[in-house]
C-alpha cells in the first residue's frame, strides 16, 4: 500500500527551510598594515625650503633607488655618508620615506661661519716681534705675560689641511705655493678660490693653521674644500658633500678644520665621525652668539656634538672665555679666538674674531703632532691636545666648558 500523499512532502517540507535561508554577508579581508615609514627630522633652525638630506641602509645603491622612485638629487654621498640631497615634492617625500632601503630623512638647514662681525671700536692688539699675532704668542707659552715670540720646531711639512670653508686665495704671499684647490661645492668653475669681495673668511681660517707669517704649522700643505660661499653661508646637505670628498681623498697624514655650524643634524654629525674614522681629525668650531641669540650649549648644534669632533671655544687676550663663544662638555678646548690677525683674501692681513679663529689656532698644532706622528688615531690626536693644554689658567668659563687652553706642547 502507498503512503499517504503528505506524508511523502514531509521531506521536501523540511529542508525547504534549509535550501532558501540566505548566504551570510561576505566578510571584508583585513586591510594590509600601511608600510613603516622612516623618520622624518624637522631642523630647529632655518630649513631649505623643500630639501631633504636622505640616509640610506648598507648595501642600497642611492641612484638605483632615486631612479625608481623618480627622485632626481643633486648630491649623492658615498663615503662619508650612504645617501643623497634632492629637492622632493610632498608625494616624493612620502614615497621616499615609506622605501624599505630608507634609514633617515632630515630637512636640509642654513649653516653659517663661525665669526663675529669687528667691532670698529675694537683694538686690534697685535704683538710685538716674530709672533705676528697675540693668538700665536699665547699657544707656545704657559702662562701671561706674553713674551712677542712664536717658537715651535715643528712645520707641518708632509701634512694636508683641509680647509673646509669659502676657500682660499692662492696667491697670498702667506702660503708660498703651498695652497691649492681640492673641490668647489659652490662656484663648479671658481676652482676653491676665496671671493675677493666678500667675507675671506677661508683666507684668513688657512692664514692661521699654515700661513708663513701667522700660522702655526708653515709647511703644511692647505686644500681648499669650498662650500661656503661669499658671504659664509651654505647647507648641511652642501657640508655633508664636502665632508664626503675629504673622506674619499683624505690621506692618513691630514687634519681638517671647518670653521662653520649650524642646527643640530644627524647627517652632519655622521659625516663629520666617518672622516674621523679615517684618521683625519676633525678640528670644527664650537659656534658663536648671533646678534639676536646668546651663546649656548655646543651640544645643540653641528657639528658642535658630533663624535670624534675636536671642539674649539675661544679665548681673549687676558685668558677670558669670549661673551660670544658657544660653551659645555663637547668642547675639547679653548684657544684665542678675539682680534686675531691673518692673511686677508686680495692680500694683507685682516683682523677678525670668533670659534672660526680659535679652531684653525688647533688645527695647525694638530698638523704639528701629525707631520711627527703621521698614523695617529684621531682619538691619540685629540688626548695629546688635551694632555698638553694649559690648565688653571682660563676665567669666564661657562657651565660644564673644559679648562683646557691650547698649547703648542713643544713641538
Amino acid at each position: 500500500m502507498r503512503p499517504p500523499h503528505h506524508l511523502r512532502l514531509l521531506p521536501l517540507t523540511l529542508l525547504a527551510p534549509l535550501t532558501l535561508a540566505p548566504a551570510p554577508p561576505p566578510t571584508d579581508p583585513t586591510p594590509a598594515p600601511a608600510a613603516p615609514r622612516a623618520a622624518l627630522h624637522r631642523t630647529a633652525g632655518r630649513a631649505v625650503p623643500g630639501h631633504y638630506i636622505v640616509t640610506l641602509r648598507q648595501g642600497t645603491s642611492p641612484r638605483a633607488l632615486t631612479a625608481r622612485l623618480g627622485v632626481t638629487p643633486d648630491t649623492v654621498y658615498q663615503h662619508a655618508l650612504l645617501g643623497f640631497a634632492a629637492p622632493l615634492t610632498p608625494g616624493q617625500l612620502d614615497a621616499v620615506r615609506r622605501s624599505p632601503d630608507v634609514r633617515s630623512v632630515e630637512e636640509d638647514a642654513v649653516l653659517r661661519q663661525s665669526s663675529v662681525p669687528v667691532r670698529p671700536s675694537t683694538p686690534v692688539r697685535d704683538s710685538a716681534g716674530p709672533a705676528a699675532s697675540w693668538g700665536l704668542d699665547r699657544v707656545d707659552q704657559r702662562r701671561l705675560p706674553l713674551d712677542g715670540r712664536f717658537a715651535v720646531t715643528g712645520t707641518g711639512a708632509g701634512v694636508t689641511a683641509y680647509v673646509v670653508d669659502t676657500g682660499i686665495d692662492y696667491r697670498h704671499p702667506e702660503f708660498g705655493g703651498r695652497a691649492r684647490e681640492g673641490v668647489d661645492l659652490v662656484d663648479p668653475n671658481g676652482h676653491g678660490s676665496d671671493c675677493l669681495t666678500g667675507s675671506g673668511h677661508g683666507t684668513h681660517v688657512a692664514g692661521i693653521i699654515g700661513g708663513g707669517e701667522h700660522g702655526i704649522a708653515r709647511k703644511v700643505t692647505l686644500v681648499s674644500v669650498r662650500v661656503l660661499d661669499c658671504e659664509g653661508t651654505t647647507s648641511a646637505s652642501r657640508f655633508v658633500a664636502g665632508l664626503d670628498w675629504v673622506a674619499q681623498h683624505a690621506g692618513p697624514a691630514s687634519v681638517l678644520n671647518a670653521s662653520l655650524n649650524g642646527p643640530y643634524s644627524a647627517a652632519t654629525n655622521a659625516s663629520v665621525a666617518a672622516v674621523a674614522d679615517r684618521g683625519v681629525p676633525p678640528v670644527v668650531s664650537a659656534g658663536n652668539a648671533q646678534p639676536s641669540t646668546a651663546a649656548t650649549d655646543a651640544c645643540a648644534n653641528s657639528p658642535g656634538s658630533a663624535p670624534g669632533a675636536v671642539v674649539v671655544g675661544a679665548t681673549d687676550r687676558d685668558d677670558r672665555m669670549t661673551s660670544f663663544s658657544d660653551w659645555g662638555s663637547c668642547l675639547r678646548l679653548l684657544a684665542p679666538g678675539l682680534d686675531i690677525v691673518s692673511a686677508r683674501a686680495g692680500g694683507g692681513t685682516a683682523t677678525k674674531s670668533g670659534t672660526s679663529q680659535a679652531a684653525p689656532h688647533v688645527t695647525g698644532v694638530a698638523a704639528l703632532y701629525k707631520a711627527a706622528h703621521p698614523d695617529a688615531s684621531v682619538r691619540t690626536v685629540t688626548e695629546w691636545l688635551e694632555k698638553q693644554a694649559t690648565q688653571g689658567v682660563l676665567s669666564g668659563l661657562r657651565e660644564r666648558t673644559p679648562d683646557r687652553l691650547l698649547n703648542t706642547g713643544g713641538l
